[in-house]
Order: structure tokens, then sequence, then C-alpha cells
């Protein structure tokens, strides 16, 4: 009978009651400096052994959105923000197509801060089911 209760118990355990694993979904804004971002990309990569894929989104008026089709299960991720933005400069594109004539181009540059994408240290926890996640960024210096 002690067996048979130890086993049971094991069992449960092991089984686990936790939210790691179900599907999940995430909704939200992204501003800089208060402003919300134009265009731009957010990436979620699961972190502490958090199961499920990569969530990517395009950042369109400040506003994102992964679906819970894109395969992503609840838990913890690292949070990468991107956004480019063209200068005044014009330069020479990098590639010009054989046979084609191209003139310059407006130069574009990634403007948010690399603590928020290469250098992140942004984390967020997704339960199950549909999240909703605000990023307000502050402009600072790198």
């Amino acid at each position: 009978m002690r067996f048979g209760c130890g086993l049971l118990g094991l069992l449960f355990v092991l089984s686990g009651c936790g939210s790691a694993g179900k599907p999940c979904a995430v909704t939200g804004t992204v501003k800089y400096g208060g402003v919300p971002v134009e265009s731009g990309s957010l990436r979620l990569d699961p972190i502490d052994k958090t199961p499920g894929d990569i969530g990517k989104s395009l950042i369109t008026k400040g506003e994102f959105k992964i679906p819970r089709e894109a395969g992503m299960k609840a838990g913890k991720f690292q949070v990468q923000i991107y956004a480019t933005r063209e200068t005044e400069y014009m330069i020479e594109p990098a590639e010009k197509p054989a046979g084609q004539a191209v003139g310059p181009v407006r130069q574009t540059i990634q403007y948010i801060p690399s603590k928020y994408n290469t250098k992140t240290t942004m984390t967020v926890e997704l339960k199950p089911d549909d999240n909703t996640r605000d990023f307000n960024l502050e402009v600072a210096a790198e």
C-alpha cells in the first residue's frame, strides 16, 4: 500500500500541474521615448527550459501580435526589439542589380539601442492563452 501511494505521488509530481508547454499568444505595443515605433520587429526567444518556438512579429504603428498558431508555449522569454528609420543622407546601394542603373538611396539606420536587442536583458513571462505586453523603451545613450 505504501509503495502504491508513493508511486502515485511521484506520478503527480512528474506530470506537473504548471502552465509550461501550453499554447500562448501575445499582443501589445512598443514605444521608444514615449512614441510608438512606426515600423520594426519583435522577437521572443524561449529561455529557462521554456518549450516551444521562437515568437516573431512585425511592429506596425507601435503594435505587434504573435498568434497562438506561431507555436509559442507559456513560459519565460528573452525580448529583442529592432526598428530602423531613414536619415537625411543619400548613399550608394551596397548591391546593384546586374545591368540596371540604380542611383543613391536614403541611408537607413537601426535606432533602437543594443540594450533592447543584441545585448538585451529584457525578459517576459507569458501565461497560457492570451497575453498583453507593452514595452516602453527609454531613450538613453549606450
